[in-house]
């Protein structure tokens, strides 16, 4: 890789705001991640181990996750997490 590549590529790391996160709750292990660039784009996802449920979502705006602070590592501060567990997990009683 070039000087000018890695250059590139330690400012676009710098910009990106991420998290990668594992933890249990109520007896089930979810891991979960975010992504977040600031006014351009963001990302979540979900897995619930064991049931074999993911929730991906990708967007063009930073929505999903800006705002949220998701960073300080509970992923019950974002809306689309808990609507996700709340229509598939509750109600339709996946087990």
């Amino acid at each position: 890789m070039s000087s000018i590549a890695k250059k590139k590529f330690v400012e676009v790391e710098q910009l990106l705001i991420h998290g990668n996160f594992k933890e249990a709750k109520a007896n089930t292990k979810i891991i979960w991640y975010y992504g977040h660039w600031p006014k351009s784009f963001s990302s979540l996802y979900l897995r619930i181990r064991g049931k074999k449920l993911t929730l991906v979502m990708l967007a063009n705006s930073d929505g999903l996750s800006h705002g949220f602070n998701l960073g300080n590592g509970d992923f019950m501060t974002s809306p689309f997490f808990i609507a996700f567990l709340e229509i598939i997990v509750t109600k339709n009683k996946v087990s």
